[in-house]
């Protein structure tokens, strides 16, 4: 009978045990939920996105309702292009009439101009 008395009192300490372990792994887990961040599709696979593929070997995606004008594809190597200064792309969130209409005129305060130079790194 002491060794079943004995034992009986180690109940509460493993209860205890038992209790936190339970209440440290049910925050972890409510925590690693709180702090997952969502998976989002890289923009070539989101509608209204197309793919520039550069001859330089790069990609850039752009929204569809934008324009690209690539000075780079005009020439026969990134060497050349470079070697004349026609080693860069643009891309407007505005049409060729908006930007014809005012040669040389700031870009509009609502619409984006990127250009982008690229770069031969010397051997």
């Amino acid at each position: 009978m002491k060794k079943i008395y004995h034992n009986v009192h180690f109940l509460p300490i493993i209860i205890a045990v038992a209790l936190a372990v339970l209440i440290v792994g049910s925050g972890i887990f409510w925590w690693s939920k709180q702090n997952q961040t969502d998976t989002v599709a890289p923009p070539s696979l989101q509608t209204g996105m197309v793919q520039y593929q550069s001859p330089a070997g790069f990609r850039i995606d752009y929204p569809v309702n934008w324009r690209l004008s690539s000075q780079i594809d005009e020439y026969g190597s990134m060497k050349e292009a470079q070697r004349v200064g026609g080693n860069y792309f643009q891309i407007f969130s505005y049409s060729e009439i908006d930007a014809d209409e005012n040669p040389g005129a700031p870009v509009p305060a609502n619409k984006l101009k990127i250009e982008i130079y690229v770069l031969l790194q010397p051997h």
